[in-house]
């Protein structure tokens, strides 16, 4: 069946959003987000299937105004001084949430029941001046918050250059800024802090293998593997004891 120009277009507003939505983790790196209701989840990666040598994670596409903070942690358990920068979202991150929920019903409700049910044209020229109109908004507030990120003026400029020239990320713009943070806390104890209880058993879990990973592809008489064991086993007991 060949599609017409209008649902392709759409196809391809969907998979620039997608693509922005993915995440290539490193073994030792995983996500913490933070839900509507100022709820953590702790995510991590495939470990089946990889790319690149990395575990791919799509941050959940139906929720773009959820930060997603990335974060390293340990395999070898070595703990670092306190952290200077912990994890806490800036109040920025959640004033621009309304506008970029606005920018995702925009794009990928309203704009295609214009094209796709032959709606007049008045209508979808009106729904993309609404939509660069709250792209322009969403800028002007991340202009006013920019002292509370820590991120390089460079970084902000790209990303306030992509929202412009392609809107499918605009409707990512609270992900991409809390994705460019970086906190120096480590993923471990970050994930104590904000989890709720019973869900670090899970996670521990999830570093476990991978650190088992890890010990297969070293040689058998590598020195870093009695460490890496040991982490190994005082996060299996520590899953066990909170199970």
């Amino acid at each position: 069946m060949r599609l017409s120009a209008e649902a392709l277009l759409v196809l391809v507003l969907i998979g620039l959003y997608l693509k922005d939505c993915l995440l290539l983790l490193d073994a030792d790196e995983a996500t913490l987000t933070r839900r509507t209701f100022g709820r953590w989840q702790a995510g991590f990666g495939l470990r089946d299937w990889k790319l690149a040598g990395r575990e791919p994670f799509l941050c959940n596409p139906m929720l773009p105004h959820e930060p997603v903070f990335r974060l390293a942690w340990s395999m070898s358990g070595s703990t670092k001084s306190p952290a200077r920068r912990p994890l806490e979202p800036p109040p920025v991150l959640t004033a621009l949430q309304p506008m970029v929920l606005a920018t995702w019903l925009l794009l990928f409700a309203v704009l295609p029941f214009c094209v796709l049910t032959g709606m007049p044209t008045w209508f979808t020229v009106a729904a993309v001046a609404v939509l660069y109109a709250n792209i322009l908004a969403s800028l002007v507030v991340l202009y006013r918050g920019r002292g509370q990120l820590d991120i390089e003026p460079g970084v902000l400029r790209l990303v306030a250059l992509e929202i412009v020239l392609c809107p499918p990320y605009a409707a990512n713009l609270v992900r991409k800024l809390s994705l460019a943070i970086a906190p120096d806390e480590d993923f471990l104890t970050a994930a104590r802090r904000l989890l709720p209880d019973g869900h670090m058993a899970a996670v521990h879990r999830q570093c476990a293998a991978r650190i088992d990973e890890a010990v297969q592809a070293l040689p058998e008489d590598s020195a870093a593997i009695a460490g890496l064991l040991g982490h190994r086993n005082l996060l299996k007991e520590s899953s066990h004891d909170a199970d």
